[in-house]
């Protein structure tokens, strides 16, 4: 059943994001430029990421987006930040489930001791308080000296604000090590 109920989930997920999210991105982003907020009130969150605010690219990968940058550069930071994790706050909040009282249930391992190294899987079933399980299968494939594969299907098992886990769909993804 938890199966069936993911995969009846993703295809509402990806119109969210393909569809709603990524295409409001740069708007949203325009407005909170010129607003001069740096988090997108009430239910246009749901459009961004949970676990930081639109600023998050200088917090997370300042390598790539400079600290302190206004205008232009700002609204083209967010814009990117919103389309990097599209829809993360309606996948958390509508389509996931709260962290409080889960349990896990099964937790199995193979692979490398960390991620990012590829050849790695990780298999999870969740039980939610309300009664519902879920599961998080997450495999890790070398690409490359440099890169890997990352397959994600299920829910987040880690709660990235630490009260909702994400449903996950990301049957390719292209990651540098």
């Amino acid at each position: 059943m938890m199966y069936l109920k993911w995969a009846l989930l993703v295809p509402i997920a990806l119109v969210i994001k393909y569809v709603f999210a990524i295409p409001l991105s740069p708007f949203l982003s325009a407005w909170s430029v010129l607003a001069g907020i740096n988090k997108l009130p009430g239910m246009f969150q749901w459009f961004s990421t949970v676990d930081d605010d639109l600023d998050g690219g200088q917090h997370q990968h300042p390598e790539i987006y400079a600290i302190g940058a206004t205008g232009f550069k700002l609204w083209w930071q967010r814009t990117c930040w919103i389309c990097r994790n599209p829809a993360q706050g309606f996948e958390a909040y509508w389509l996931g489930f709260k962290h409080e009282g889960m349990t896990i249930v099964s937790e199995k391992s193979s692979g490398l001791p960390s991620f990012g190294m590829g050849n790695r899987t990780y298999f999870v079933i969740m039980w939610a308080k309300n009664g519902k399980r879920y599961f998080s299968y997450r495999r890790d494939l070398p690409a490359g000296k440099t890169h890997y594969i990352k397959i994600w299907l299920g829910w987040n098992y880690d709660a990235k604000d630490g009260i909702n886990h994400t449903l996950e769909f990301q049957p390719f993804g292209w990651k540098k090590i």
